[in-house]
């Protein structure tokens, strides 16, 4: 009798116990919000303070600091980004994925699993095109003009898009939608346009597949927390009216200062690389294990870029 006597006083007192800890929580949980809700307001005020004084794209960090980012561009071919993300996985690396909309709509799930896994899903532009503005001797105007769709992981005979000479004829090249998207902006827009136009349309219409992809509550996630941008080949990222663009719809534009495949003969230099850039292909795949051991060599730590950028912290 006794002893389940002492069991019973020993059961309240456990339940007494318990209560006390969740009061103790709760009285503490109103601070812990508040304090982290401040280091999230201060990080999307640095972002902001970024993308308006922002002149060109951001190609490297503090190099006094021992932090890098592992980047990837284009996101083609499910089997190499399920590889990828396992090697990342396996090495406890959070990369920044600068993705295309086609790639995010034919492996949305995949991509699902890596916002899962702590990587960021950022903007590669709608279309991959490499766009540059040209002077017209004859006419003595500027026309846009295109090096267009080298590949890229697409089949020639599923693209809906013709290489126009040295004119861009929108609606042959992007497609009825694509066009009807400049004209909804812009009614009086010709169908050659200059490549700050083509641009905005450009994120609008990755806009629209990231919704349909990834949901509304990511798109607005990545515009507040990790709203980076990255041109494609580096083509028209520098271009003043371009970077305007950028600040309008709240983006920062990201560039790189390191290719291991382009840059073979300089991996001893990767203590001197930020921004490393990575593509989806086998040959990217072969060396991303020794380069991850490399970087733990070197002693670096490998974040996402806003964790670098505009830390909560």
């Amino acid at each position: 009798m006794e002893i389940q006597r002492d069991l019973e006083i020993l059961e309240i007192e456990i339940q007494e116990l318990h209560k006390l800890k969740q009061e103790i929580k709760s009285a503490h949980k109103p601070e812990k919000e508040k304090k982290q809700k401040e280091k999230a307001d201060k990080s999307k005020e640095n972002l902001q303070k970024l993308i308006k004084e922002q002149e060109k794209p951001i190609i490297n960090w503090n190099t006094k600091k021992p932090e890098i980012s592992i980047t990837f561009d284009d996101g083609y071919g499910q089997e190499n980004i399920t590889t990828i993300l396992e090697k990342l996985k396996k090495n406890w690396v959070k990369a920044t994925f600068f993705v295309l909309w086609e790639c995010i709509r034919k492996s949305k799930e995949l991509w699902k699993q890596a916002i899962e896994d702590g990587h960021q899903i950022c903007c590669h532009t709608y279309s991959h095109a490499y766009l540059y503005e040209e002077t017209d001797k004859k006419e003595n105007t500027k026309k846009t003009t295109t090096e267009l769709f080298k590949g890229h992981g697409i089949k020639p005979k599923n693209r809906k898009w013709l290489i126009a000479s040295r004119e861009i004829n929108v609606k042959r090249l992007l497609g009825q939608e694509y066009y009807n998207t400049i004209k909804k902006k812009n009614p009086k827009a010709p169908e050659i346009i200059d490549s700050a136009t083509l641009l905005e349309t450009e994120i609008l219409m990755r806009e629209k597949e990231v919704k349909l992809a990834l949901g509304e509550k990511y798109l607005v996630k990545m515009k507040q927390n990790h709203p980076f941008f990255r041109f494609p080949g580096g083509c028209w990222a520098t271009r003043k009216e371009n970077i305007k663009v950028l600040k309008k719809y709240g983006y920062l534009s990201i560039g790189r200062n390191g290719e291991p495949v382009k840059d073979k003969e300089k991996d001893k230099q990767i203590s001197n690389w930020d921004i490393i850039l990575f593509h989806f292909n086998q040959e990217n795949i072969k060396i991303l294990d020794s380069y991850l051991s490399k970087i733990k060599e070197s002693w670096k730590t490998s974040k996402v870029i806003s964790e670098i950028i505009a830390p909560e912290a």
